[in-house]
This record gives C-alpha cells, sequence and structure tokens, in this order.
C-alpha cells in the first residue's frame, strides 16, 4: 500500500484544525453541525455537480421529499442515507456530515423526559440524554439497578 506522505500531512492538519483543546487537557471533537448547515454542504456539493434535488434523489437511491428536506434544513439523514448521499456525491460521508454519530445523539430528543405508563400509573418511562459529570452517571446507574431489584422481588 502506498502513503501519500502530502495527501497523510493535509488530512493531519485538517484535523488538528478542526480538534479544539479542552480544559480538561485532552482534546474535543469537532462540534456537530446544524440541519441548515448540513443542508448548505449538500446543496454546494449538489450544485457543483450541476444537478437539481430529483438528480441526486434519483443517483443516490432516496426519495425525492427526503433531500428536500436535508437541502432546506429539516432534517439530517440516516446514516444508511448519508452513505447513499456522499457515495452518489463522490464525496465523503464525514466531510457532509462531521460526527454523524454525536448529531445523531443530539437529535431533537428533550435532555429529560418522564412518560407514566398508561398500564400502571405507578410506573414511568425515563429518558435522558445529556451529558453529566462520570459520578453523576455512575449514581444514576446504581438507582437504576436498585429499581430493577426492587422489581424482580
Amino acid at each position: 500500500m502506498l502513503i501519500n506522505r502530502d495527501e497523510t500531512e493535509k488530512q493531519e492538519s485538517q484535523m488538528a484544525k478542526d480538534v479544539k483543546p479542552s480544559s480538561l487537557g485532552g482534546t474535543l471533537p469537532p462540534k456537530p453541525i446544524t440541519k441548515e448547515e448540513f443542508g448548505r454542504r449538500l446543496y454546494k456539493l449538489m450544485s457543483a455537480k450541476g444537478w437539481r434535488q430529483a438528480e441526486l434523489a434519483r443517483r443516490a437511491g432516496i426519495g425525492r421529499d427526503s433531500v428536500s428536506n436535508y437541502v432546506a434544513g429539516k432534517s439530517f439523514p440516516t446514516a444508511l442515507n448519508l452513505e447513499k448521499l456522499a457515495k452518489a456525491l463522490g464525496a465523503d460521508a464525514d466531510e457532509i456530515l462531521p460526527n454523524h454519530a454525536a448529531s445523531a445523539i443530539l437529535s431533537e430528543r428533550p435532555d429529560f423526559e418522564i412518560k407514566v405508563n398508561q398500564g400502571d400509573p405507578t410506573r414511568a418511562w425515563v429518558s435522558l440524554n445529556r451529558e453529566v459529570l462520570f459520578t453523576t452517571a455512575t449514581k444514576i446507574g446504581d438507582l437504576l439497578a436498585l429499581d430493577n431489584a426492587a422489581n424482580s422481588r
């Protein structure tokens, strides 16, 4: 396998620009982009090829409505659709949507949500989607373990 030194240095330089120093002494990954920014990137790549949304949809094998929603900044694609878009555009998926996994986690779900179980109002569904201190996360885990133990009796 041949390694292109110039290309490697270019990639390392770009990664260095994207990674920010952390106050904890490490580095932070690039910040996830917004739906609107993703739409602008997709539109730019599509326009550079002289394509309209229908052509991109056809070449990627996804619905025109999906492409329209992406370009309009209304939604992010699924991982599968992102790969299809990248392949059709001849681009890297991470170039179009950096940190796709992080973006998926930071979707439009609320940070904290409680839903009462309709079949048993003494029970509830809890959803937590936010960064917390490790010690807080372990306390939450301990509480859930206690709840599981109490329910198994």
